[in-house]
């Protein structure tokens, strides 16, 4: 296991931010899954590491947002992310799966979303392979 794990460390400290973004994004996505199958089968314990790791996920996701760069979609994803972790909260008291279902349309949406802009971003900016 030491090996996997020094694998996927030094791959993700190779990656560029917007990869990281959208990594982040996928691992939430699969804890809030992991999330709601727990509160499923009732068991809190599994739920409750699952919503931790998702909202540790949703806490550098806000700590990674440069406000001047674009201050009103930086405003706009704190929101976000705030009423992620808001309601990632209210459904680990509760143990209501469909808590966890909101926020998960919410995190599959802004996965897509980011998918696309950072597609955009590479298609404007890199130039295609030289021909011979």
């Amino acid at each position: 296991m030491h090996g996997i794990a020094a694998y996927t460390r030094t791959t993700t400290q190779a990656a560029p931010n917007e990869q990281i973004l959208l990594m982040l994004l996928e691992q939430a996505i699969r804890n809030q899954n992991r999330a709601i199958a727990a509160m499923e089968e009732g068991n809190r314990s599994a739920w409750g590491a699952e919503i931790h790791n998702c909202r540790a996920i949703f806490l550098e996701l806000v700590g990674a947002i440069d406000t001047d760069v674009a201050p009103e979609i930086a405003r706009n994803l704190q929101q976000t992310y705030g009423w992620c972790l808001h309601h990632l909260n209210e459904a680990n008291k509760s143990g209501s799966p469909d808590g966890v279902r909101g926020v998960l349309r919410v995190t599959e949406l802004l996965h897509s979303t980011w998918v696309q802009a950072v597609q955009k971003w590479y298609d404007e900016n890199t130039s295609p392979a030289p021909e011979r």
